[in-house]
């Protein structure tokens, strides 16, 4: 255990029949808990193997940490991510939804700097280039979602207008 909240469990070299072992922590009164394996843990562990606990980082707040659905249902949970007290850099975290059909690990990457963004670099490395095409068509356009830098027309729509500017962008 760290002073800033993160666990680390290390397995050096396990031995003998683990594979109904249960691993994880729980709180003194057994009232809050969390479980990483439990029944089938030899498919979770083997030796040399790590497993990291981390806080919530502070430039991300989340609106429901927790919560119960049944099949079929769905919610919507609020993920504000804020450069508020942070200085120059890149952020990275992971939003984990633990679920029993599949868990899911969405990555967050907050890039903060003082510089002006330039329309169309949507990874921010201070160039208009294909791998800001690849972005704006995979990780926005096809999947319908919307961020300000990719749309350089300012119409309030990512689309192939967007993509056509970029590309004429990128050969000058």
């Amino acid at each position: 255990m760290y002073p800033n909240g993160d666990i680390y469990f290390n397995y050096l070299d396990l031995q003998g029949d683990y594979n109904s072992a249960t691993v994880g922590m729980q709180n003194q009164n057994a009232s809050d808990a969390i479980t990483m394996g439990a029944n089938n843990t030899d498919t979770l562990l083997s030796d040399n193997f790590s497993i990291s606990i981390k806080q919530t980082p502070n430039w991300v707040e989340i609106g429901n940490e927790s919560g119960n659905l049944s099949d079929g249902e769905g919610t919507t949970v609020s993920v504000t991510i804020t450069a508020e007290d942070l200085g120059d850099g890149i952020y990275n975290s992971y939003l984990f939804v633990n679920t029993n059909a599949e868990d899911i690990t969405i990555p967050i990457v907050l890039n903060v700097n003082d510089e002006p963004q330039i329309p169309g670099d949507i990874n921010n490395d201070g160039s208009l280039n294909v791998q800001d095409l690849v972005i704006l068509v995979n990780d926005y356009i096809l999947v319908g979602q919307y961020d300000s830098i990719g749309d350089i027309n300012e119409d309030g729509n990512l689309n192939v207008l967007d993509i056509i500017i970029l590309v004429t962008f990128i050969l000058g």
